[in-house]
């Protein structure tokens, strides 16, 4: 099994104990432009295989039931997201970035843009205050909420350690549920029984978008992208990481596709944190 942590530089892999450990291995991790730090096949064929099962099924799994993904259902999850990511592709970004008018060590934005299925997503991106006046590419850090749709995986304030960062709202969590919304009272099975239209097919989507919007600035470098995440947001750039060859380095302190009982600890999935296989 690939594990995603695997050929990350300076050791990437968090020990899940520590934030300012696992962030810490991440911003170095950036430091070195490396361009071949994941492999460029998918490399979470475990981890999507689980995520596609749960999603064609709606089952509820226990512990210790955890399916291994045959050769049939690997084939339909490089279809499925393929399908997706062309579709996805067809949509205009339309990118709109307001500056926030704030008293701040750092420049902040608002930026608006589009996703699949037509649905507007709110980010925010901060970077440094002399990086307009240098003129460098920086490396940058893309990073979602947790199941609450609010707390972030990173904070705006790390752009003073030299870097980009964009936090991601992915639809109906946090203030993009201001511009769309789910129809049901959970986005955990919002259309949980079908892949095509399930909730988290479009929330992977949004983040994908978002390193699209990222290397569509003159001050990113695009060979240095790395994503962060703490639960609900573990399990969204663990996804992020084995869709997205773009991205170089992935933190994940810890991380679940969902929050709940629904999903258990990915103990046959790639990961990037700790001891593998550990019992959480």
């Amino acid at each position: 099994m690939q594990d995603v942590g695997e050929g990350l530089p300076g050791g990437a892999r968090s020990s899940g104990r520590n934030n300012f450990a696992a962030m810490t291995k991440l911003f170095n991790s950036l430091r070195r432009k490396r361009s071949n730090t994941l492999p460029r096949q998918l490399p979470c064929e475990a981890l999507l295989g689980f995520l596609f099962f749960l999603m064609a099924s709606g089952s509820v799994l226990a512990q210790d039931s955890i399916p291994t993904p045959s050769a049939q259902h690997i084939e339909e999850i490089h279809r499925f997201w393929q399908q997706t990511l062309a579709k996805s592709a067809q949509v205009p970004l339309e990118a709109k970035v307001e500056k926030v008018k704030d008293y701040l060590p750092y420049e902040k934005y608002r930026v608006t843009y589009r996703s699949t299925g037509d649905v507007q997503i709110r980010a925010y991106l901060s970077r440094p205050i002399e990086a307009e006046k240098a003129g460098a590419r920086l490396p940058a850090i893309i990073t979602v909420p947790g199941y609450g749709g609010w707390q972030q995986g990173i904070m705006l304030d790390e752009c003073m350690r030299g870097y980009i960062v964009l936090q991601v709202y992915p639809r109906s969590q946090g203030e993009s549920a201001d511009l769309w919304k789910i129809d049901g009272p959970d986005k955990l099975t919002w259309h949980l029984a079908h892949p095509e239209g399930y909730y988290y097919q479009g929330a992977y989507v949004d983040i994908i978008r978002g390193i699209d919007y990222l290397v569509s600035r003159p001050d990113v470098d695009s060979t240095r992208l790395g994503a962060m995440g703490t639960s609900q947001g573990g399990g969204l750039v663990l996804a992020l990481a084995a869709l997205d060859p773009r991205v170089k380095a992935v933190t994940v302190p810890w991380g679940r596709p969902y929050n709940g009982g629904v999903a258990p600890p990915f103990r046959a999935a790639p990961l990037t944190y700790g001891d593998r296989g550990r019992e959480r």
